[in-house]
């Protein structure tokens, strides 16, 4: 389940390009806001331990670049939130609508609405655009390595992560029956297939380009919820179709 927050912007108004953290930290703080006053036991058991969730890029209509700003030239901009608890993405419905006005490095934003996203129909093979970079690691003893889009190991990383965001929401699959590749044509087209972004003083390698996942329509609609991946929660590997 994903909800869209449309958010009343002043125009001219700049925001660093580093954001992920920021909107990390506010999705969390408005979250947790809402349910410390108005559902006290659901607060303590999600401070304990908090949903798997994604979210998109911030969506700009008409924005420019300068300096390692964002300078925004439009009236509003938009954020998706997405996962695979209905439960969660709920409560974060109700959050936005009721804080109405949230900041953003400093900044005051007024929350226009929050609309609940339609689930896509989800067939056998789907092409997707990501709404944010994906991140996909290989462990090398202590270390991590950033797995780039045509290296022979991002298919096993792709359904490691799957497997580690089952568990972590409770579900049981007998057949990971799924792949991902990198959309062929759209790679020919384009050299800049990765963004190095970072995230509160740590740099990923994250790819940033069409997808294509096939295999079991179910594990393909869990992905679509809960993004692929690892870090997620940091704002990584949010699909859109």
């Amino acid at each position: 389940m994903r909800i869209k927050i449309n958010f009343k912007v002043n125009r001219g108004r700049k925001l660093p390009i580093e954001y992920n953290y920021e909107l990390h930290m506010l999705i969390k703080n408005t979250l947790f806001e809402f349910l410390k006053k108005n559902k006290p036991k659901v607060w303590k058991r999600y401070n304990r331990e908090f949903p798997d969730f994604t979210f998109s890029q911030l969506m700009i209509p008409n924005r420019a670049l300068e300096y390692g700003f964002i300078i925004i030239n439009s009236d509003y901009m938009s954020l998706l939130i997405s996962s695979y608890s209905k439960e969660f993405i709920e409560y974060l419905f109700q959050a936005f609508n009721f804080k109405k006005e949230v900041k953003i490095f400093d900044y005051d934003f007024y929350v226009k609405n929050v609309e609940i996203v339609s689930f896509p129909e989800i067939q056998d093979k789907m092409r997707f655009k990501m709404l944010s970079p994906s991140v996909f690691i290989k462990r090398i003893g202590n270390k991590i390595r950033f797995i780039k889009p045509f290296d022979p190991e991002l298919n096993e990383s792709f359904q490691m992560s799957i497997k580690r965001k089952l568990e972590i929401n409770n579900l049981q699959h007998d057949n990971l029956r799924i792949k991902m590749y990198v959309d062929q044509e759209y790679a020919e087209r384009n050299r800049v297939l990765t963004k190095l972004i970072n995230v509160n003083g740590i740099n990923y390698r994250a790819i940033y380009t069409p997808i294509i996942i096939e295999g079991d329509v179910e594990l393909i609609g869990f992905c679509y919820e809960s993004g692929i991946g690892f870090n997620t929660e940091l704002g990584f590997g949010m699909l859109g179709v």
